[in-house]
């Protein structure tokens, strides 16, 4: 892994990887544009079938 360069964009990549029962496991990465170097990566885990959060709005 190492720093992105700045001014260049950013590639993300995110999969399901597991779906057990009601819970949904997923991984991603964010590649710079045109190169093979992560740059940071992360995992969640969400439960399924509940709503997420309304995107667009303003944090309070």
């Amino acid at each position: 892994m190492r720093k992105p360069e700045p001014g260049r964009g950013l590639v993300i990549e995110a999969s399901c990887y597991q779906y057990a029962e009601d819970f949904i496991y997923v991984g991603a990465a964010a590649y710079q544009v045109n190169s093979k170097i992560m740059c940071c990566n992360a995992v969640g885990i969400f439960k399924s079938d509940t709503p997420g959060p309304v995107l667009g709005m303003e944090m309070q």
